[in-house]
């Protein structure tokens, strides 16, 4: 048997079918004004007027669909449903969000030494971290910094030792930070005898490191090195 609902607008009774609800999820049209609203929030136990019936009838019969009854258990018109799939599939678009954004902001920082080495975009970097009070640490370019005139001297006042001494050039337009030396010491069939790494606060005093090599500027490390064996012959200095 059909189920009667009122117009929410006009205040029309009118019968409706369960499985037009169903089709519809509950939202159908007034025959009297035309129209839409939430016929399962009108839904009525009292029987339609004999008056209303008929007007009922006569209105939009082409739009009727045909008459088929169901249980009102079998109804699956909820509308509560939509709302707690959208509630559920909030936190995953969130979730979702969030590791695209640090995925790219991991990328950014993987690859900060190629947009870092652009001079407007190390020039605006450096000014916003200036602004807040951070420290930006200089990118470190391949072949960025050339090692020249190497020299490995016996040291003037230490009995046996040795002097380094050599210039590290910026060949880049940005500061770059600087590198590591290694001092590779080789026998006369060129195997390695012996080997040492400085880090930048070694070679440079005080905090100068800390900003880097600034462009087209260049640095005289100066490092005193104690005897070495002796089966050196011949040195080579690497930058890491």
């Amino acid at each position: 048997m059909p189920l009667t609902t009122r117009c929410r607008h006009c205040g029309r009774l009118f019968p409706v079918h369960a499985q037009q609800l169903k089709e519809r999820r509950g939202k159908v049209d007034c025959p009297q004004c035309g129209k839409r609203f939430d016929a399962i929030a009108g839904l009525l136990d009292e029987a339609i007027p004999a008056g209303d019936a008929q007007r009922g009838r006569a209105g939009k019969r082409a739009n009727r669909p045909p008459e088929v009854t169901a249980p009102a258990d079998m109804l699956d018109l909820s509308e509560d449903r939509p709302t707690a799939g959208r509630a559920r599939t909030l936190p995953w678009s969130l979730g979702i969000l969030f590791l695209v954004a640090g995925l790219v902001l991991q990328m950014a920082w993987w690859d900060r030494g190629r947009w870092l080495g652009q001079p407007q975009m190390q020039t605006k970097v450096e000014a916003v971290c200036k602004r807040i009070g951070c420290h930006l640490e200089p990118p470190r370019v391949a072949g960025a910094i050339e090692v020249q005139h190497p020299t490995l001297s016996e040291h003037s006042k230490v009995p046996g030792g040795l002097r380094l001494t050599l210039t590290l050039v910026n060949k880049t337009a940005v500061s770059q930070r600087l590198p590591q030396l290694q001092l590779e010491l080789y026998d006369q069939l060129t195997k390695l005898a012996a080997a040492r790494r400085f880090r930048p606060r070694e070679y440079l005093p005080g905090a100068r490191y800390l900003n880097g090599l600034a462009p087209g500027k260049a640095i005289r490390p100066v490092l005193d090195l104690g005897p070495p064996p002796a089966s050196a012959y011949a040195f080579r200095v690497k930058l890491f």
